[in-house]
Order: structure tokens, then sequence, then C-alpha cells
């Protein structure tokens, strides 16, 4: 191994002749492939090893590289989607079309279904996005009488169990999703394959065109007046407990969170409870809001209605009411008083016990950090 040859190939990786830098990156020794990828990823180039995660290098490097783009993603640097053949369109449907929808929430993630039966050919599509409404993987079957039939039936816990909703809800919201990039909440041993189902999901999602738009339907439920919405918003982040989370936000938010309490709570000053609290409140608030953005808060406002629609489906009127109201509120005004209180009480539920222990019967009594207590 050389360095000069290293150094010629991060020349190539600098310029745009992509495809004699992959020719070169797959004829080299691997300890020279591995150094090449720790020196883009030192530098941050994600669009060099982008550029390699394509034929003709080897998988075994290509998923180095992933592991690569991976560590840049998860420390914030935007790396675009790699090159990919385009896979081929399938044939229109026949008009007219009939469709049916459904949704499942799974883990985190909401699973999103629809068919369609136009002519002889009846097609669906099935889809799973994350927390952010990216799609994490999906892909089209052909949906038969019997095979959508054992999709829906298939065995699962009760809470994960599909509830039927408007075909034009659920094309709506993947056509929303094959705007955003690919999702990162993947497992790299199954990156490429979600990759290409995802791929060949986005190159026929023309076949959606004849379902006319709708919105999501526990809107309908939610109070019409914004203001006792809003209450009912504000209410329930009054009482949220960790058990009314949907999703956990993003390690981020929560530790800078408990960065922030903590650097306050060691200050020299110590505040009377009232006023310990708004100054938690105002901290809370502040992190929230540069952290928590818009994104996620529509996805947090999604699922809020996932739920809300698949307790209304199960009977629970006044909890199918309640996350309408949420959900509402975040997806129609995530900036607002009453969201910003949401947001902040749901970040709370992951960070105010977070470092705590349950005492022991021989602990001493807690004392006072000392410092000087305010008026």
């Amino acid at each position: 191994m050389h360095d000069d040859t290293l150094d010629a190939l991060l020349q190539m990786a600098a310029g745009d002749d992509r495809d004699a830098l992959r020719a070169a990156f797959a004829a080299v020794p691997a300890a020279t492939a591995e150094r090449l990828v720790a020196s883009l990823a030192a530098r941050a180039d994600g669009a060099a090893l982008a550029a390699l995660d394509h034929d003709p290098v080897p998988k075994p490097l290509r998923k180095q590289v992933r592991r690569a783009v991976h560590g840049l993603r998860s420390r914030g640097v935007a790396v675009p989607e790699p090159e990919r053949a385009a896979p081929k369109p399938r044939a229109p449907l026949a008009e007219p079309v009939e469709a049916a929808g459904y949704i499942a929430i799974i883990g985190i993630g909401v699973r999103l279904v629809v068919t369609m039966r136009g002519g002889r050919r009846p097609i669906g599509c099935d889809v799973l996005l994350d927390r952010r409404e990216r799609i994490i993987t999906g892909g089209w079957f052909e949906a038969s009488r019997r095979a959508v039939r054992e999709l829906l039936e298939s065995p699962m816990p009760e809470e994960c169990r599909f509830v039927e909703a408007p075909a034009g809800h659920i094309a709506a919201r993947l056509r929303a999703s094959a705007s955003l990039p690919a999702s990162t909440d993947l497992d790299l041993e199954m990156e490429e394959l979600r990759r290409q189902n995802r791929d060949s999901l986005l190159s026929d999602l023309s076949l959606l065109d004849g379902i006319p738009d709708a919105e999501h339907p526990a809107l309908a439920p939610a109070p019409s007046d914004p203001a006792e919405a809003g209450r009912q918003v504000v209410r329930a982040a009054a009482t949220l407990r960790k058990d009314d989370i949907i999703f956990p936000l993003d390690d981020e938010v929560s530790a800078e969170v408990v960065d922030l309490l903590n650097d306050a709570n060691a200050g020299p000053i110590v505040l009377p409870p009232a006023a310990a609290k708004d100054r938690q409140r105002e901290i809370v608030r502040s992190a929230c809001d540069r952290l928590v953005d818009d994104e996620i808060r529509r996805g947090l406002a999604m699922r809020h209605l996932d739920r809300a629609w698949v307790r209304r489906a199960a009977g629970d009127a006044e909890g199918a009411e309640r996350d309408a109201c949420i959900g509402s509120v975040l997806l129609r005004a995530p900036r607002s008083e009453e969201a910003a209180r949401f947001v902040e009480a749901y970040a709370m539920t992951r960070v105010k016990k977070r470092g705590e222990r349950q005492p022991e019967p021989d602990d001493e009594p807690p004392r006072s950090p000392g410092g000087i207590i305010l008026p």
C-alpha cells in the first residue's frame, strides 16, 4: 500500500468522473479501500461516499461505504442518495379504479396499504413510514382478494392490527412521503434491499393518480372550534405520561435538554420552587423550538391522528378525541402556544427521570445544594 495510491483516489473523489472513481476503488487492495472510506468520512465528503455505493464496487466494500454514510447522517451531515438504475415501470391500471385503504401502527412507525382494482389487474401498495413520515421500505403486490385478506388478517398484536381508512388519504400521504428523503432508520444489513424497494415503489407511484387526495379521517371527529381543540391539547400536556408517548423524540433533544437543566441546577443561585419550575419550562421550550423541527412535529401529528383513528375503531371515543385534538393542533398550527406546550411535555417525559435512582433505605435525606435563595 502506498500513500500515492490513496492520494490519487482522493484526487479522483474531488473530481466529477464518478465512473472512474468507482472502477479504481473496486480495483485497489482492501486496506487501501478502507483508508479511502475513512478519509472521505473524516472529510465529511458524503457525495463521494454515495458515489461509491454503486456497481462495479463489490458488496463488501459497499457495506463499508454505507456504514460511513450512516455515521455522517447520524451527525447531521447531508448525504445525497446513491445513484440507482431506474426500475421498469408497471403498466397503468384500466379505468375506473376501485380503491381501499388501511392503516396499522407498528412500533414507532406506521404501515399504510392501498389496494386498487381496475380491469383485470388488482394491485396493492404496502409501505412502512418512520417518525418523520419518510419511507423506510415498501412495494407493490398483486392484490387478489385472498392476498388482501391474508395481509389484513395476518397474526399481530391487537394494537398493531389494520384499520380501514379512506384510500384518498393513504394515496395523499404516500405522495407526500415520496417527496421526502429516504428514511435513515435503516438496518445496515437490510439497507440495500430497502432502497431497492423504495426505488421500485416510487417508479410506479403514478399508479395512484386515479385516487384523489383526502385529509386524515381522524380530523373529522376533532372539535371544529380551534380554541376548544387547543384547550384539550393543553390539558393533555398537563397530564401526559410515558405510556402516552407514541414514539421518542431524537436522542439529541433529550440529551441537550438534560445538559441545559443540569447546567442551570449546578449554578450558585437556588430559586424558589415556582421560579425554578418557570426556568425549567423556559429551558425546555427554547431547546424544543430549536431541535424539534416542523418535519418531526408533522410526523408526531400524523401518528396521533393514526392512533385516534385506531382508537375510534376500537370504541375508545374519549381517547380518540384527545388524540385527534393533539394531531389537528400539531398539524395545522405546529408552532402555536398549545403545540409548544405539548412538545415541551412530550420532551420532559423522556428526560425528567433521566439519571435518577430509587433511594436506598440507608440513604441520608437529600441536602440543599446551597447558593442564594431568591425571594
